[in-house]
């Protein structure tokens, strides 16, 4: 696969996103929609794409943003992406463009988030000097496993194979009138109320830009209908709302909002059922919860017993709808200065669990 060269391509968005999209592990954090989006939070997205005869056959969505004072970061989610008849022969290649391309514009350091099937990428990024992420160093990782479900199977199956209590919860929401529709831009307003409501209720800090990134967002992937949202209302007022992506074979939860009213109603069960329901009668093949916590889900996938506080929560309540737990390969990091990479490969963890040394990450921006 020599004849593979890797470089930085600045041209046709909607070619690259075909491509994205055709390949077998295909994530909308890697669509050009998704890198123009960024900009409002400072990021901005480069394409290293690699090309045979002229075809792409290798690729990555790169982000970048300066620090004060200390350059740049890198930060790569849910790729490389290779063409399935190619793979084998350029990850090789592709980690050394990564590394190479980390040298070339500076970076401090460089993160990479590995798609759901990356691990054959594993022992090509160590061997060019990539190393686990450092606990601690921003970004800090989200999502360590996650529950899919398989859509395959007739509604009435997928409906057997969660639990009673899920089961149960749909169907009251059906009987006692709530109604979910799908949504368009002029809901996004309300999702954004939604979601400060959920933060507020949890006692959590909001993790996603403001009403202005969500409509650039929707603007950019709504030609391919790539982003869609459902809203759950009880006599017309919205009291739930759920973003989800879909991408090839793919839907995938992103964000949810809930005022907290009417419980009674269920409207979270229902909402996803909706959606599942919509996304298994258009032929999508998989949906995607976005995120389980770790240890509950390797109980799950063991049959280890589940203790009763276990039992609540979020992740238990996705895991209510039949998917299975899936562990997700380690993310990975690479610090372009030699004697950097050999400190942070010996004394990282260490380093960065010092009180002042997060002072200094948070304040470094």
């Amino acid at each position: 696969m020599s004849n593979v060269i890797f470089r930085l391509e600045t041209g046709d968005s909607a070619a690259w996103d075909r491509w994205v999209s055709a390949g077998p592990d295909p994530h909308h954090e890697q669509m050009a929609a998704w890198g123009d989006a960024q900009s409002f939070v400072g990021w901005t997205a480069l394409r290293l794409v690699g090309r045979k005869d002229g075809s792409l056959v290798g690729g990555v969505q790169i982000l970048e943003k300066p620090i004060r004072r200390f350059g740049k970061v890198g930060y790569v989610n849910r790729g490389p992406l290779m063409a399935g008849t190619e793979a084998e022969g350029i990850r090789g290649r592709l980690a050394e463009a990564l590394a190479g391309l980390a040298k070339e514009r500076h970076y401090l350091y460089l993160v990479v988030v590995l798609p759901y099937g990356g691990s054959h990428m594993v022992q090509a990024l160590e061997g060019r000097g990539f190393m686990p992420h450092p606990a601690g160093l921003p970004p800090v990782r989200y999502m360590t496993d996650t529950a899919c479900l398989a859509l395959a199977a007739t509604l009435d199956d997928i409906l057997a194979g969660m639990r009673s209590s899920t089961r149960k919860h749909i169907r009251q929401g059906l009987k006692r009138g709530l109604k979910v529709r799908m949504g368009d831009e002029a809901d996004l307003k309300a999702f954004d109320a939604l979601l400060d409501a959920l933060c507020e209720r949890r006692g959590a800090r909001r993790n996603i830009p403001r009403l202005d990134f969500l409509v650039q967002l929707w603007r950019g992937f709504q030609p391919s209908g790539g982003l869609r949202i459902f809203v759950a209302e009880h006599a017309g007022v919205p009291i739930a709302a759920l973003l989800v992506f879909t991408l090839g074979e793919w839907v995938r939860e992103w964000r949810i909002g809930w005022n907290g009213e009417h419980a009674e109603l269920l409207p979270n069960e229902l909402l996803r059922w909706e959606v599942i329901r919509w996304a298994k009668e258009r032929g999508f093949r998989w949906y995607d919860f976005s995120g389980i916590d770790a240890t509950l889900a390797r109980k799950v996938a063991t049959g280890a017993e589940i203790l009763p506080s276990e039992m609540t929560g979020p992740s238990w309540f996705k895991l209510g709808f039949g998917g299975r737990p899936i562990e997700l390969s380690s993310d990975y990091s690479f610090f372009p200065n030699p004697a950097l990479r050999l400190v942070m490969r010996r004394f990282g963890a260490a380093l960065l669990a010092r009180p002042t040394i997060q002072g200094w990450i948070r304040s470094a921006g």
